[in-house]
């Protein structure tokens, strides 16, 4: 059990307040904001992090690559005003394809929920859903190949 005890943490990106602009962002969009899930990608070398936070007025997930780290994140998934992403993971190699799936949890219940009614509302019902297919990554003779994927 000794092997899992954390010794240390390092910060690995990290977001920027702002003032509250425009549409009510209170950090900067291209930006983390509360980091709440986050999924592996090993094959990539790459983390889905996702949000849960009031700074941003629609929740991201993110692809952070460990390898270019200092490019930062990529925004890969957006969520309907007032809800949070939750429960991001990556499948990998599903009949030689990869995906990631993730959770809307709650839209329009934590704030904004005035717009419920909006003609691009999704309504109120959480959502599952996937990203993919991507192309997989294959293992030769305990080397990875890899095809270029889309994060």
């Amino acid at each position: 059990a000794g092997s899992y005890i954390v010794n240390e943490m390092e910060v690995l990106t990290c977001g920027t307040p702002i003032s509250k602009d425009a549409d009510g962002n209170t950090c900067h969009l291209d930006g983390i904001a509360s980091p709440d899930n986050v999924a592996a990608i090993p094959e990539y070398n790459q983390l889905i992090i996702g949000e849960d936070t009031s700074a941003h007025v629609n929740d991201v997930i993110w692809a952070f690559d460990l390898s270019t780290a200092a490019t930062g994140l990529q925004r890969i998934f957006s969520t309907p005003y007032g809800s949070e992403t939750t429960g991001p993971y990556w499948y990998p190699n599903i009949g030689d394809f990869s995906y990631i799936t993730a959770v809307v949890q709650h839209p329009y219940g934590e704030s904004d929920q005035d717009k419920v009614g909006d003609s691009a509302s999704t309504g109120k019902a959480g959502w599952v859903g996937y990203m993919g297919p991507l192309k997989s990554v294959t293992r030769i003779s305990g080397a990875a190949s890899t095809t270029p994927c889309m994060l």
